[in-house]
């Protein structure tokens, strides 16, 4: 019976994607140039990693958090501002920096009850969300980071004790 079904099973399958390639027309559509979403594509290309704290849209604005003078982050990306509302915002830490720290605590997600890591560009810090929430596990944390990187990364500690996360990350 088994056997039987694989083939259907398979020709189900097969069915499904071609009525979705159709429907789509068949190729990944590009964002409008002009778009909030296709700037936010180009700006990390043309702040360097060093000063671009990263960028988000908050209603219909482009926020760029940069480390830099905003004049000088204004004046990497005066093309994509005539097509684009766009804040900027001067922050403490390239997000690479908040990249690095959260990429660094993830070997450590079993030993410290870490559920999950997120280098947020919204608040300038690393979200560490943990399933053993308490005083002693945050200043272990913390000293692991400060070891590392020789500065206070900020970190925020959230609670996660009884909760189940489940998600998916796209790149």
């Amino acid at each position: 019976m088994k056997k039987r079904l694989v083939p259907w099973a398979l020709l189900l399958c097969l069915a499904v994607c071609v009525s979705v390639a159709a429907a789509t027309g068949g190729e990944a559509r590009e964002p409008d140039p002009q778009s909030p979403e296709a700037a936010i594509t180009e700006i990390p290309r043309r702040i360097p990693d060093d000063e671009f704290g990263g960028c988000f849209l908050e209603g219909e604005k482009l926020v760029v958090n940069t480390t830099c003078s905003e004049t000088a982050a204004a004046r990497r990306l005066e093309q994509l501002g005539e097509t684009v509302e766009i804040e900027f915002r001067t922050v403490k830490y390239p997000l690479r920096s908040l990249e690095q720290a959260k990429d660094f605590l993830t070997p450590y997600m079993g030993q410290y009850g870490i559920s999950a890591l997120d280098a947020d560009e919204v608040t300038n810090r690393v979200d560490v969300y943990l399933s053993r929430y308490s005083e002693s596990v945050f200043e272990e944390i913390k000293a692991l980071v400060a070891g590392q990187f020789g500065e206070e990364i900020p970190l925020h500690f959230i609670d996660t004790r009884g909760t189940e996360i489940r998600f998916t990350a796209a790149e």
